[in-house]
């Protein structure tokens, strides 16, 4: 039984030491501006969000936005408000970078 026990906890202590470490994908930063396209004036309070993942951020008064811990690869960047028309925009993200 004591043979048991101790094999049982030193499964579970090699999953919890083994846990964060497979759980760090790498990640980074995707951040910019909102603006009109006619004017070029800043518009705040806009939607972004990363398509397929729960990141996601409101822009400020001057339009700008940032967005960390996004996945690292292609990824589709959707900004949204009421009365425009949604716009989607790919970009790279690359580890430990803006």
């Amino acid at each position: 039984m004591a043979v048991v026990r101790r094999m049982f906890v030193a499964v579970v202590v090699a999953l919890i030491c083994a846990s964060p470490l497979s759980a760090q994908e790498p990640t980074g930063s995707v951040r910019g501006r909102v603006v009109d396209s006619t004017t070029q004036q800043p518009i705040p309070d806009v939607r972004v969000s990363i398509e397929g993942t729960r990141h996601g951020t409101i822009t400020r008064e001057d339009g700008t936005f940032l967005i960390s811990g996004i996945p690292v690869g292609t990824q589709r960047v959707r900004v949204s408000r009421i009365g425009r028309a949604p716009q989607v925009q790919m970009v790279t993200v690359s580890a430990n970078q803006r």
